[in-house]
């Protein structure tokens, strides 16, 4: 069932065939979806099977890169803790029931349920609840897996995808013509495929963040399915917090200003609009810190202080070349005060949209994630020339999606900017924010071409009223003479 595990970087062709199998499944699973979703002319193009197989077959290659390149980590950990829970079920049930309910195992757990049948888990992993979480996804999906770790891995890929599809066509509603566009970000975005396909936090995350914001989108713009979108919205919205609550954090604010600015625009008499506007905003801001605090005290940094010192202590750790190598990013030191990060927002900020560099490579795998951050860089400075900076703050507080997708992507940008150790943890916790900073370009180009039109459309009016008004100015002179 495991031998392979016992044995990192050992090629079991008995391992592959049953991956290979699953594998078969689960395009042709993939493959009926896609003639439903056809049949229904949703979309066009429909990408929904060719994103599904670069999904899968990204899911699978994820896991011969760590079981073969790392020869070891945490998404094999998860899965050999998976397979322990399910030893577990056999031997005991009631512990199993126990534990699978509980936020995480203690070392008391560890000693009263598992014994040599069962295996013993890795308590680092188990001892806290957002890995906890993982492992028992791996459990029921090792099931459907076969217990086999190419397999699972695939599944884990399947299964978030179907939320990334519908994060997606949320997209394309918003922003009808773009399919194109939109689905080279949302689908085919190498680096944010890749980190968002084994069996890992990132994955779970990623599948919540798009249902949050699909959901939201359905209830509070549309105005449809409110009552099993909230109720989405409160469950992808727990895993967040659970797994990793600076994510679920750097997505409240721009929801609820997107949200604000949609409740606005439902009045009718645009002097009331002005009039709540700072209203709504004061609410809003109000809300965002109250957010604020409470996910902080509810998640394990327990205050804001405490947040703060260790985001210091972090950084701190990340100096010690003698455990990364040269491999890190040191901003420098900074207090545990808010104007002590705040001073290191700007490079914050630089390091978690635009690094590693090319230069600053490692490995093939950040080879690509660095040809994607020129990219991102390149279209930054562009916009900022083009549109001379205050044109882009223009463009962005006219639209609360655009606000929205800059704002997850600043937050999660300066988060992790601040808080990541490394170059190989860099680019797995920046991958949420990527497709949203590229939608953002992409809406901001629609925005800037939509209002040329209306410009042209408006001198183009003007300069025919221009020519009737001397046409007509030429006939009465001729009637007067």
């Amino acid at each position: 069932m495991e031998s392979y595990l016992r044995h990192i970087g050992n090629f079991y062709i008995t391992d592959h065939l049953t991956a290979l199998l699953v594998l078969i499944v689960l395009l042709f699973a993939g493959w009926r979806r896609h003639l439903s979703i056809q049949s229904r002319q949703e979309l066009s193009p429909n990408w929904y099977f060719q994103g599904f197989v670069f999904k899968v077959v990204f899911a699978y290659a994820f896991a011969l890169v760590y079981f073969f390149y790392y020869a070891g980590g945490d998404t094999i950990a998860y899965f050999s803790n998976g397979l322990i829970m399910q030893r577990l079920l056999a031997d005991n049930p009631a512990g199993f029931a126990k534990l699978f309910l509980s936020p995480s195992v203690t070392w008391s757990d560890y000693f009263a349920y598992f014994n040599h049948y069962t295996g013993y888990p890795e308590m680092s992993l188990c001892l806290k609840g957002n890995n906890f979480m993982v492992v028992k996804f791996a459990t029921v999906l090792n099931i459907a897996g076969l217990n086999n770790f190419f397999a699972t891995s695939m599944i884990f890929g399947a299964i978030a995808y179907q939320f990334v599809w519908k994060l997606y066509r949320t997209f394309c509603t918003i922003l009808p013509g773009n399919d194109k566009l939109l689905g080279i970000t949302f689908l085919f975005f190498p680096s944010f495929v890749f980190w968002s396909s084994g069996i890992m936090k990132d994955t779970i995350c990623m599948a919540s963040i798009a249902q949050v914001v699909y959901a939201f989108h359905q209830v509070f713009i549309l105005k449809k399915k409110r009552l099993s979108g909230a109720l989405s919205i409160a469950v992808a919205s727990y895993m967040l917090l659970i797994i990793k609550p600076y994510l679920l954090l750097a997505l409240v604010p721009g929801l609820l200003v997107w949200g604000s600015f949609e409740w606005l625009r439902s009045f009718k008499s645009p002097v009331f609009s002005i009039l709540v506007f700072p209203v709504i905003m004061s609410v809003t801001a109000a809300g965002i810190y109250v957010f604020f605090r409470q996910s902080m005290e509810s998640s394990s940094l327990g205050s804001t202080d405490e947040a703060l010192r260790y985001a210091t202590v972090v950084q701190q750790d990340l100096i010690r070349s003698e455990q990364y190598g040269e491999n890190f990013i040191d901003i420098g030191r900074f207090d545990p005060t808010i104007a002590g990060i705040s001073s290191k927002a700007p490079l914050a900020l630089s390091v978690g949209l635009f690094m590693p560099f090319i230069w600053q490579a490692g490995n093939p795998v950040m080879v690509i994630s660095g040809l994607e951050n020129t990219l991102l860089l390149l279209l930054t400075i562009y916009f900022i020339f083009r549109t001379r900076i205050y044109g882009m703050f223009v463009y962005t507080f006219s639209n609360p999606v655009l606000l929205f997708c800059l704002s997850f992507s600043m937050i999660t940008a300066f988060i992790v900017g601040l808080t990541t150790a490394n170059f190989g943890a860099l680019v797995r916790y920046k991958m949420p924010l990527l497709p949203f900073f590229v939608s953002y370009f992409i809406i901001l180009i629609d925005t800037m071409r939509v209002r040329r039109s209306r410009e042209e459309l408006s001198e183009t009016g003007n300069e025919k009223a221009g020519r009737d008004f001397r046409n007509a100015e030429k006939r009465i002179l001729a009637r007067r003479n």
